[in-house]
């Protein structure tokens, strides 16, 4: 045989050894695909962002690679960032040596047990499980908006604080949740806002009540400012009624308040300030020639919307003044209004239907957004993202910078009056049906529970990480709480 012959075949066992590596390599990742998807149990959307990744990977590109090369040269994003790699988290630092991120996915998609499972692996790992830096990488990881709220300067057990919150994360999927029924309003509670332990309802009975939820209090005792109709599943601490306010010659349609001031806009055309601390009313702005349908509280400017078509803009520093209107077609009653900070872009949702996208800065009409067949009653901006409450039963999601329509959450029977979603993809959605439901973005097909308990329509509502409160033309309100 020839020398040249020789070297070829020579060349053509290499290239075939190559290829059964290539192969192997090939096999491994479905195989761990397979794991990821059946013992994790991962839903489809999330199962479709790990074969992306995979797919546009080196290692299934059609190019020879050498029986040397390991996964771990490839280009991937860590779980844990440069400065998390102590020498106590090495171990896990390389999970899996898995390529495009797939160790972090995998960890991240782990509930509580199943990581804690990871100790009885070896001891290197049962260490390592044990140190509060794997819980606090894992903790920011999963929940980035919560991490960056937490005082770092304080001393934080990440692995209590995670295993809380993943138990309150379950509590969401699952719907359960203890409740505590509040009364105190003799009328329908129109908007409530809470913020850390204040919260201040309004009624169409045409008072506001400030509350101070779960006061720290040594003893129940008879005193009427103690205010616990009802509770369920559990025992809780009572929420405390600090103060009413009156003065309105109509039903209260909306409010909003800071540290200092409470604003609520009212069926007699008019809206009060009050001073939180002396409980005293500091002025009335006039300025609209409809009922006040709804206030946002921007640091030194208040916005107001009414059933006149007209969005007002008021300054706030030293005495109040309207410093600027945005006219709408009469007839056209502004619902609700909301305004995305960042952007200083203004979403309206009106009487006929449309949604309106106002530029604050310059009083322009930058976009109606049309795909509503009746009234909108809710809306909620937040940088690219849109959505919208209306009567036609729907919640819909739209991309702001096109103005298309991008999602639909179907699954209310009546018209939905108040919604509100978070940077977690949570959305929480209130209806004249009576119920609330809970969507996550990520899989809209269906709601992920359904809150019964209202007597009758739920027109306001409002939540954080642990709880929803809502309000009812039942004349209560409703605390549902998912923390253990």
């Amino acid at each position: 045989m020839s020398e040249g012959k020789l070297e070829l075949k020579e060349r053509v066992l290499k290239l075939e050894s190559q290829l059964k590596k290539a192969q192997s390599d090939v096999c491994l990742l479905k195989a761990i695909l397979n794991v990821v998807r059946d013992d994790l149990k991962l839903k489809h959307e999330q199962f479709d962002v790990l074969y992306p990744c995979v797919m546009s990977s080196s290692l299934l590109e059609s190019r020879p690679m050498a029986p040397s090369a390991k996964i771990e040269n490839l280009d991937k994003k860590p779980l844990f960032e440069t400065n998390d790699c102590t020498e106590e988290l090495k171990p896990l630092s390389r999970v899996y040596d898995l390529p495009c991120d797939l160790d972090r996915l995998i960890l991240s998609f782990c509930d509580f047990h199943e990581i804690c499972a990871l100790s009885q692996v070896n001891r290197s790992w049962m260490k390592t499980c044990r140190t509060s830096k794997l819980w606090q990488v894992l903790f920011r990881f999963r929940w980035p908006r919560l991490y960056r709220e937490e005082k770092l300067d304080e001393e934080v057990f990440w692995k209590t604080k995670f295993k809380r919150n993943w138990k309150i994360e379950n509590a969401w999927k699952d719907g359960k949740c203890s409740i505590v029924t509040l009364g105190g309003h003799t009328g329908t509670i129109t908007g409530l806002q809470f913020k850390d332990s204040m919260m201040i309802s309004g009624s169409d009975d045409g008072s506001l009540i400030m509350w101070r939820l779960n006061p720290v209090v040594d003893q129940m005792d008879d005193d009427s400012t103690v205010v616990l109709m009802q509770q369920h599943h559990k025992q809780v601490r009572p929420v405390e009624r600090m103060e009413s306010f009156h003065g309105h010659g109509g039903p209260v349609w909306s409010l909003a308040f800071d540290s200092t001031r409470l604003f609520s806009g009212s069926y007699d055309n008019t809206i009060k300030v009050w001073d939180l601390r002396s409980h005293v009313c500091q002025a009335t702005l006039r300025g609209h020639n409809g009922w006040v349908s709804s206030l946002f509280l921007f640091h030194d400017a208040l916005i107001s919307s009414s059933w006149d078509a007209d969005i007002n803009v008021w300054s706030l520093s030293g005495r109040p003044t309207l410093t600027r209107s945005f006219r709408g077609i009469r007839g056209n009653a502004v619902y609700n209004i909301h305004l995305d900070p960042w952007s200083r872009k203004l979403l309206a949702g009106c009487r006929n239907s449309t949604v309106n996208l106002w530029d604050v800065e310059t009083g322009v009409l930058d976009f109606v957004f049309v795909g509503h067949s009746k009234f909108v009653y809710s809306v909620q901006l937040d940088k690219d993202i849109a959505m919208t409450g209306s009567g036609d039963k729907l919640v819909k999601v739209w991309d702001r910078r096109s103005g298309t329509c991008v999602m639909d959450l179907a699954g209310h029977s009546d018209s939905v009056m108040c919604i509100q979603f978070d940077e977690d993809h949570k959305v929480v959605s209130g209806s004249y049906d009576k119920t609330l439901r809970t969507w996550d973005l990520r899989c809209p097909a269906e709601s992920i529970s359904v809150l019964e308990g209202h007597s009758s329509a739920v027109f306001a509502l409002q939540f954080d990480h642990e709880k929803i409160i809502s309000g009812s033309a039942d004349k209560t309100m409703k605390i549902w709480n998912f923390a253990p």
